[in-house]
């Protein structure tokens, strides 16, 4: 398996196409965003993915579907090697003063721009929710912030800004397929009316170079950092064989932050995110099991949409496990966050604050670690052995977690 050879990073930014032959690992896709490419909408705030000022947009091709998927990200933590083959929306990539966005027209309109700083962050948030979801609810609204702060504290015409985009119906608004209310549901009208159809589209070259076969593995080769990102478990497991003490890296969250440190380095890298075969949940008759490399913000979904079959049932056993989760996901950080951040990072890292240690513990969750050439099962709770140590041996990685129905 070469592991030694240097590919070259391509990434797309509001639709233009940038190769860097000598890509440095270490960068953040802020830095590419303000100082390679030239855009400086994106903001630098706390550096460290809790204030939402860095705020923007990645769209990736899944390539089951042939389908793309956008999410928002804080660039002040997202390394430059996680956007490879991806595209990258900023706030200037969605409208400008000759013809601002309808996002950034209703903040204009409502005076919630105010100093302007975390402004931008706000539109890409929200332009995030817009491009899955084009009528939420004010709920959905106000939920899709939860990773921005407002240094002005000017929340009240932030908020008030969105509701021109918001339907009482949600997803069962005419407008995003569903059927309405019947009689009782009328158009959606307003001055700043949401048009997905005039999106920027995910780059046609970039759907042909992932259509002809180019995510495969790769490595970024800087200074201090070698970068490796496979693509399927086998892969991880034999780079984990040539690099057994490697540092496995998802959302970057907890990783990025102790580097920023500086007080520690991590000399070889392996990116998880673009592996599909540990990204799938199956739910079973007496739990579900869920691929390592499914992100929260995956999970929390998968887990609402499960949860609803059950409504009807006035008590449900299955639905217990699932709904505790649930729950403590959604207190887990911001949006931005938790669409990047995976639950078996959160355990790896073995953190005396981890939200989810003591809920999967209790929970009775059982992890399935795999090496090389070998496999084991093993509880949550018996998992984690001390501060911020597991059990986890040189070579080995989790590869997904039982939750069962209790």
């Amino acid at each position: 398996m070469p592991v030694s050879t240097t590919a070259p990073l391509i990434v797309f930014v509001n639709g233009y196409k940038y190769v860097d032959e000598k890509a440095d690992p270490e960068m953040t896709l802020l830095v590419f965003i303000r100082e390679v490419v030239g855009l400086k909408g994106t903001k630098l705030g706390c550096g460290e993915g809790g204030c939402g000022a860095c705020t923007v947009v990645v769209g990736k091709m899944n390539l089951r579907t042939k389908r793309p998927i956008h999410y928002s990200v804080n660039a002040c933590i997202t390394p430059i090697g996680a956007v490879h083959l991806k595209h990258v929306i900023t706030v200037e990539g969605i409208g400008n003063v000759r013809r601002p966005h309808a996002i950034q027209s209703a903040l204009a309109a409502y005076h919630a721009s105010q100093c302007g700083f975390c402004t931008p962050g706000f539109v890409m948030s929200l332009y995030a929710l817009l491009r899955n979801n084009p009528k939420p609810t004010e709920h959905e609204l106000e939920e899709t912030f939860d990773g921005n702060l407002c240094r002005c504290t000017g929340y009240r015409p932030i908020l008030d800004a969105t509701k021109p985009f918001a339907c009482p119906m949600g997803s069962k608004c005419c407008q995003n397929g569903g059927k309405g209310n019947g009689d009782d549901c009328k158009p959606c009208n307003s001055d700043f009316e949401y048009d997905p159809s005039q999106e920027i589209i995910f780059p046609p070259e970039l759907a042909l170079i992932l259509d002809g076969g180019a995510m495969k593995l790769s490595v970024f080769r800087g200074p201090r950092v070698k970068w490796i990102m496979p693509t399927s478990k086998d892969e991880l497991l034999d780079v984990l064989r040539m690099y057994p003490n490697a540092k496995l890296v998802n959302g970057n969250t907890e990783v990025g932050i102790e580097l920023k440190s500086g007080k520690v380095l991590y000399d070889v890298q392996v990116y998880l995110g673009n592996i599909q075969d540990l990204s799938d949940i199956y739910f079973m008759s007496n739990g579900m099991q869920v691929g390592a490399n499914v992100t929260l913000a995956d999970l929390q979904r998968a887990l609402k949409r499960e949860i609803s079959k059950f409504e009807s049932l006035p008590c449900s056993y299955q639905t217990r496990s699932m709904e505790a989760v649930e729950s403590m996901i959604r207190w887990f950080a911001g949006n931005q966050i938790r669409n990047v951040s995976t639950w078996a990072g959160n355990l790896a890292t073995a953190s005396p604050i981890s939200d989810l240690i003591p809920v999967l513990s209790v929970c009775q969750a059982q992890l399935t670690i795999h090496g090389k050439n070998s496999l084991r099962r093993q509880s949550v709770k018996d998992f984690v052995v001390g501060y911020r140590k597991t059990t986890l041996r040189p070579g080995e990685a989790v590869t997904s977690i039982f939750i069962p129905f209790n």
